[in-house]
């Protein structure tokens, strides 16, 4: 007869006893300042030489996400992170003040890309701020190749005697013309909006490697630029490799029992559709 599969608490409950740590497992749908308020609730009057933190979030607004994280790490002296699904933007940046992360063999970080809130025919919708930077990096770039393309053109007709300063003239122009329509539809408000929202992003990353991880300020800056900036879309999966790539703890065994069975039972019991932290502790 086959036994009856253990439910998520129970499997977090067995973990507690064995290792003989609390647990905390927060998962959200939205962080925002009621996930804060419980959190203060739950760990009022608490710390810990050591916490363990089940950790799935969406994107969100990276202000609460380091608020709650600057709370978690008053209460502990050591903080690990398991990732049993995703932590997503703000979620990912919580797990860098983790002392180490443990990533399930599906588990996943995404890039830090603020998703701003658009009002549309009285609906809210959101959009990447990152979307307009890549666009314009992508006018700039389709403005490269045509510049050469012409001088390619008109040097070619150098021999006919026609000055290298006219043909550069010439060039420019062209160029000019062919981008006007695209450079006029970007939105100079909405984009200093978008770089504003970013440097949020980045300020919270930057100050968080240089004072805990002592990183210098290149070094904080590159791995800024990496997960701000270098990823195509803000589903970019961020696996254990790109971690690791930046100087970053983190843990990556399929073979590690209690990962691998929170993200089994994650699937099973559609946590992502729930609200919950609720903490854990060895009696």
């Amino acid at each position: 007869m086959e036994s009856k599969k253990k439910s998520l608490e129970e499997v977090i409950k067995d973990y507690v006893n064995s290792v003989k740590e609390p647990v905390l497992l927060w998962c959200c749908k939205e962080i925002n300042t009621g996930q804060l308020i419980a959190f203060n609730k739950v760990l009022r009057n608490k710390k810990f030489k050591k916490l363990n933190l089940i950790l799935q979030t969406p994107w969100w607004d990276p202000s609460i996400a380091y608020k709650i994280i600057r709370l978690l790490r008053n209460k502990c002296e050591t903080l690990h992170i398991y990732i049993p699904r995703y932590a997503k933007s703000a979620g990912t940046l919580i797990c860098l003040w983790a002392n180490k992360i443990y990533l399930s063999s599906i588990g996943e970080l995404w890039p830090l890309d603020v998703q701003l809130q658009i009002k549309k025919w009285q609906q809210v919708e959101y959009k990447s701020a990152l979307e307009e930077f890549q666009s314009l990096e992508q006018i700039k770039e389709s403005n490269v190749k045509v510049l050469d393309s012409v001088i390619q053109v008109l040097l070619s007709r150098l021999a006919n005697g026609v000055p290298i300063d006219n043909l550069l003239s010439a060039a420019n122009e062209h160029v000019a013309v062919t981008s006007w329509k695209l450079y006029n539809s970007v939105d100079a408000k909405k984009l200093w909006e978008y770089s504003r929202a970013l440097n949020i992003w980045f300020l919270y990353w930057t100050k968080i490697l240089i004072t805990w991880w002592w990183k210098t300020s290149d070094e904080a800056n590159k791995i800024m630029n990496t997960l701000v900036y270098a990823y195509p879309t803000h589903w970019f999966v961020i696996d254990h490799v790109d971690w690791n790539s930046f100087n970053l703890p983190i843990e990556y065994d399929d073979k590690n029992s209690f990962i691998e069975d929170l993200s089994e039972l994650f699937i099973e019991q559609s946590v992502q559709n729930f609200d919950k932290i609720e903490l854990y502790e060895y009696n």
